[in-house]
């Protein structure tokens, strides 16, 4: 079978082959992963006469048809999904390293005007889940990773979105296929008794299936309400939250129980009195690589990185790095994709940003 990658790298009217170079290199990269990227320079043009296109295209047979081109616009998935989604539930390497520029992937669509989340997917790594903070409806935005354009748009049936605040992609039940977990836990005065966590199986949100496989699970906060604005799921499934204190975070951890009401366990605290924020810093995103124990970690303007997290056995052995500040300025989500991460902030036409592996470090 035949892939054809069509990456459109602009460069600025004044020309910046540095930027093109660079995103050629990591879009070659990542599609090594299977996964379509496409860079943009942060000094962009309007017409396609100041662009330079590359096409990247991997051969493994004499088989070829149309069919088997497609270009950043269409979406792609691995050989073996387009059919009946086999591959729900694939892994990817998630790196600690990363490039010292950020990649403008593209700006947010109008619809997503207050990014709060966002969790790669198990079954297509040319797009990442997103979804808005409290005030939109029950749904989730399928984002490409060549362009921030919506791919699919899928309202959650019956349930609603009080204050939806992070995402995750984990295993579901038993331990297989690819889950997306949506955390209704925002508690900004501190009153709801229980907050749920949603869990729908990804395959039914791409195949056009005429019902989306979702259960609820209800969750209680040790010592009475507090917000949680970040969320992460872990091997086997169980459901950790991260609450939003001024300079530290408290780690709870409950297992998914669909239909009934979970006590949480407190594991840990983070300290982030020494963040970009000093005493006042707070988490509001998170994401977790369950193989290696790595967390990410995500503030309102920085992100970062804590290796060798213990939560099993509930110690917290390394104090948070700074990946990268000031770029997102009211920064709410981040996530591992093929390649890097992304992250993103709120308001109508923000940047969806990606931080390319540095495979030198």
């Amino acid at each position: 079978m035949k892939w054809t990658r069509t990456l459109k790298l602009w460069t600025s009217a004044a020309g910046s082959p540095a930027i093109g170079k660079l995103c050629a290199l990591t879009a070659l990269s990542i599609a090594t992963s299977f996964a379509t990227v496409g860079c943009r320079g942060s000094q962009s043009v309007d017409s396609a006469a100041d662009g330079e296109t590359i096409d990247a295209v991997e051969s493994d047979a004499a088989e070829s048809d149309a069919t088997d081109e497609q270009s950043e616009d269409v979406q792609s998935r691995p050989d073996g999904c387009d059919a009946d989604l086999s591959c729900c539930g694939s892994s990817f390497d998630r790196c600690t390293a990363f490039q010292a520029n950020p990649l403008a992937i593209g700006p947010l669509p109008r619809s997503v005007n207050e990014l709060s989340g966002l969790a790669a997917s198990g079954c297509d790594p040319s797009i990442v889940w997103a979804h808005n903070d409290s005030g939109d409806s029950a749904r989730l935005f399928a984002l490409a990773l060549s362009d921030g354009a919506t791919r699919r748009e899928v309202e959650l049936p019956g349930v609603s979105a009080l204050d939806w605040e992070d995402m995750a992609s984990g295993p579901c039940e038993n331990g297989s296929g690819s889950c997306l977990f949506v955390g209704d836990t925002g508690d900004n005065l501190r009153q709801r008794g229980q907050v749920p966590v949603h869990r729908i199986e990804e395959a039914t949100l791409l195949d056009d299936l005429p019902d989306v496989a979702l259960e609820t699970a209800q969750f209680e906060i040790p010592g009475g309400p507090a917000d949680v604005e970040a969320i992460f799921v872990d091997s086997d499934g169980r459901i950790y939250f991260l609450t939003k204190e001024h300079g530290r975070s408290r780690v709870l951890v409950g297992e998914f129980a669909a239909g009934e009401t979970t006590l949480m366990d407190e594991v840990a605290t983070i300290d982030l009195s020494a963040g970009a924020a000093g005493a006042y810093e707070t988490v509001t995103g998170a994401d977790y690589d369950a193989a290696a124990g790595n967390l990410l970690l995500r503030t309102y303007s920085a992100i970062y990185l804590m290796e060798g997290v213990e939560l099993r056995a509930g110690r917290i052995n390394r104090l948070p790095t700074p990946l990268s500040t000031g770029i997102d300025i009211i920064g709410e989500s981040v996530a591992w994709v093929p390649g890097g991460i992304v992250h993103g902030s709120e308001g109508t036409g923000s940047t969806l940003w990606f931080e390319p592996c540095d495979s030198a470090r």
